[in-house]
């Protein structure tokens, strides 16, 4: 968070706060993985963004998720699941992360050897049947 410190932070608690650069808005940190997994938009460099004519669907789609929101001044409150999400999309990432690095090992197996692939694939077909 940049603009929004701790002060609007302790202000506003379990709130998306939405900071206007140029023709995009951000959310930075925590609200930017909570942003980004509610609205499907890219979470990268712990940042998330979409186009100032995108807000009213931003900030409708939030209210849907029961999220509350600040921008350009404005406290939006619509609900208290702004932790539900936050924890939910933590997961999903930890989760990805977990994914990203087994496949970067069944990898490294298999250009170890090419007749691991089929024990692999062995093992996995496996796991299916059971």
């Amino acid at each position: 968070m940049r603009i929004y410190s701790n002060t609007f932070k302790s202000e506003y608690p379990n709130t998306v706060f939405l900071e206007k650069h140029g023709i995009f808005y951000y959310a930075y940190g925590e609200n930017a993985l909570v942003l980004s997994g509610i609205c499907n938009y890219q979470f990268k460099d712990n940042r998330c963004g979409f186009p100032i004519k995108s807000l009213e669907k931003v900030v409708s789609i939030l209210s849907q998720f029961k999220v509350n929101v600040y921008v350009d001044n404005m406290f939006f409150e619509f609900g208290d699941k702004y932790s539900f999400y936050l924890e939910l999309y933590k997961s999903k990432i930890n989760g990805d992360k977990l994914i990203n690095s087994l496949i970067n090992d069944v990898k490294k197996v298999i250009e170890s050897n090419r007749e691991n692939y089929y024990k692999l694939k062995e093992f996995v077909d496996s796991l299916w049947m059971n």
